[in-house]
């Protein structure tokens, strides 16, 4: 059975290798949003990325884990968007305009 370290520099590598799992975590959850949000926003032509699916949106009319998540992101994509040329989060959508 596996025993916990009791080592300071043992706690200190154990905690560090979490915090790398964790950002490592951040960056590919960032990347799978992004890279979802291309491809789904691409038959609506729309400047901007959204980090939840345009179904929901358009079924919900709601945009609060949009936000969320673009609040959550925003280094990241402050990263992308000076980069590699990556799009700003939407901050807003007119529904239902005739």
């Amino acid at each position: 059975m596996a025993t916990l370290p009791t080592k300071p520099s043992s706690i200190r590598k154990v905690a560090f290798a979490c915090l790398v799992c964790a950002f490592l975590v951040y960056l590919v959850s960032y990347v799978v949003l992004r890279n979802r949000s291309m491809r789904e926003n691409a038959p609506y032509n729309t400047e901007g990325m959204l980090y939840e699916s345009m179904a929901n949106i358009e079924r919900t009319h709601d945009l609060t884990t949009h936000h969320f998540l673009a609040r959550l992101f925003m280094p990241l994509n402050l990263i992308d968007q000076l980069l590699f040329g990556g799009e700003p989060p939407v901050r807003s959508i007119l529904f239902d305009l005739s």
